[in-house]
């Protein structure tokens, strides 16, 4: 299946809310692991993404929640093309269980619940600790950090 769209329950309540992930799953191979293609500068560090990358967690859950077939979480591999003078591939496989999507469950509740609660009109928590935080892949980035002239490469 190719890219495969989902909308499912996160199953559960913040304030009167119920929360749903929505997205869209690169693909899924006939053993119902799920593939996400990136292209990167270097290669990926598996032991960071093993402990914790957030879309593996998040399409894992997803794709159990819309599959009976996929009574156990099924594996998430990213498929990296490092770009380079003599471009190389990588396969990184990433491991989820049942209790990183009630982890999920724990930090998005969090996060909902402080959303609720700050609002729409005051400052957000800003992290700048993320190659997405830059002027490349972030669309607020001269109104953020990049108004602050800050940036070390």
């Amino acid at each position: 299946k190719t890219e495969m769209p989902f909308k499912v329950p996160l199953n559960i309540d913040v304030d009167g809310y119920a929360v749903w992930l929505e997205g869209t799953i690169d693909y899924v191979d006939s053993e119902n692991n799920i593939w996400d293609w990136k292209t990167a500068k270097r290669a990926y560090n598996i032991k960071s993404k093993q402990k914790s990358a957030i879309q593996p967690t998040v399409y894992t859950y997803a794709a159990h929640m819309l599959s009976e077939e996929i009574s156990e979480p099924p594996t998430f591999n990213y498929g990296i093309m490092i770009r380079q003078l003599t471009p190389k591939s990588q396969i990184v496989p990433v491991i989820r269980t049942a209790e990183h999507w009630n982890w999920l469950k724990h930090q998005v509740r969090g996060a909902v619940s402080m959303a609720l609660r700050t609002g729409v009109n005051n400052q957000w928590v800003t992290n700048d600790e993320s190659a997405l935080c830059s002027e490349s892949w972030c669309s607020f980035w001269s109104i953020c950090k990049g108004a602050y002239n800050c940036n070390n490469g």
